[in-house]
């Protein structure tokens, strides 16, 4: 499985040499290799189940097998700390490694789980959990090379997206009240990383890619949560001026959220196909030749989705339209430009640019009958007829320019000069 990924990160989307590699690793991980009880069989059905069957759009699988490799690292107490008097060099590291083992499948499960909308297998951050966070060295720069920041820092958004995932569980739509606070603790976390992982400036090589799917998905996440609103408020066709201050603010931060994330996605992705799946969602054409049609729900697509419904839903928005329809097209661009990174890029702009047209149709539809309905209101009227009736008059008596007669010389007005 190392090298089924790693071929994936190494080549473009229209490489599939990543099949023979997964054929391989399939032999060694069939339903004997459940029962082994072994760290890296573990390791192994962890790149399987949380990245590579998701990278071939089989999610019913890739959920099952996460369980299934879950209740391996309950058996073998993953989940619980070792002892502190164990002092060894060797058995301090085999610490590490099963505590970096255990957050990485937590963080695989809540992170496939907030992408497909499906409940939480078990509670990971209950009492029963008493394995550590990873550790490393904020003094050491090179540390950060090593990933364990990042891993550390995925723990903590994992923490908060698991309790938003119980609370989408119960209700898909939030009451745009109770959204504020538990959105209050994500940015707060946010603000709260190291410097490497919130801006790509000061980041290293090897840490860009990660670090901007780590945003991209805290901006997703919050996507989540104010974009019900925006769908209740369309679908029951009520007005902007019809709702409530709290669902007014919670479409205006859902419009806010999604602009942003298309211009991050724009300005932090790396012609790389580990960033181009993850920003798509990348669906492998010869696992699945069905799925070639299937529109991607991702990071992209679903802020992508956020200005067209806006488009449809409060055309009438001169202000902000011109707004949603530049998001829109910038979306269309960088699809264009991932398409030799993501399978699935080229099918998903062809889907978003077809909504985008009916959007646009819509508005120069509603555009041409407001026209119509201002000409019944206020018919053509001839010049004759004006000139007759003396309405000439009242539009050449305007009020002269203040100017100064040092400024112009003071020439007659134009109604004195037809007179």
């Amino acid at each position: 499985m190392v090298f089924a990924m790693g071929s994936i990160a190494a080549l473009t989307s229209a490489d599939t040499i990543h099949i023979v590699f997964y054929q391989k690793a399939k032999k060694h991980l069939g339903l004997d290799a459940v029962g082994s009880g072994r760290m890296e069989t573990i390791q192994g059905l962890a790149l399987m189940a949380g990245f590579y069957l998701h990278y071939c759009n089989r999610p019913n699988m890739a959920v099952a097998l996460t369980g299934a490799t879950l209740r391996m690292a309950f058996a073998l107490g993953i989940h619980r700390e070792p002892p502190e008097q164990i002092q060894t060099v060797g058995l301090q590291n085999d610490r590490e490694i099963r505590r970096r083992t255990w957050w990485s499948l937590v963080c695989l499960d809540i992170w496939g789980s907030t992408t497909l909308g499906r409940p939480l297998a078990c509670e990971y951050f209950g009492p029963a959990i008493s394995v550590k966070p990873p550790s490393f060295d904020n003094t050491d720069a090179r540390t950060f090379a090593d990933k364990g920041p990042y891993l550390t820092a995925s723990v903590q958004f994992c923490r908060h997206a698991a309790d938003i995932q119980e609370k989408l569980a119960v209700s898909s739509y939030l009451d745009p009240v109770e959204i504020a606070p538990i959105d209050a603790k994500l940015v707060n976390w946010f603000e709260s990383l190291p410097p490497p992982l919130r801006s790509p400036h000061n980041c290293a090589k090897s840490l860009l890619v990660p670090r901007a799917i780590l945003k991209w998905r805290y901006q997703n996440i919050r996507l989540l949560l104010y974009r019900p609103t925006l769908l209740h408020a369309a679908l029951s066709r009520r007005t902007m001026a019809a709702l409530t201050v709290a669902e007014q603010n919670a479409v205006q931060m859902c419009q806010l959220i999604a602009g942003d994330s298309i211009v991050d996605i724009v300005s932090d992705w790396q012609p790389d196909h580990i960033c181009g799946w993850n920003a798509v969602w990348s669906v492998d054409p010869p696992c699945h030749p069905r799925t070639q049609s299937s529109l991607a729900d991702r990071f992209l697509s679903q802020a992508a989705t956020v200005p067209l419904l806006s488009l449809f839903y409060a055309n009438d928005n001169i202000a902000e339209s011109g707004k949603w329809r530049a998001q829109v097209e910038m979306a269309l661009r960088i699809l264009q430009s991932m398409e030799l990174w993501s399978a699935v890029a080229k099918r998903c702009r062809e889907v978003i640019a077809e909504v985008y047209e009916a959007s646009q149709k819509m508005s120069r539809d509603v555009m041409n009958g407001a026209m119509q309905q201002w000409d019944q209101q206020s018919p053509f009227i001839p010049y004759e007829e004006l000139w007759n009736t003396g309405m000439w008059d009242q539009v050449w008596q305007y009020p002269e320019f203040p100017f100064g007669p040092t400024e112009f010389v003071d020439y007659p007005s134009i109604s004195e000069r037809i007179s």
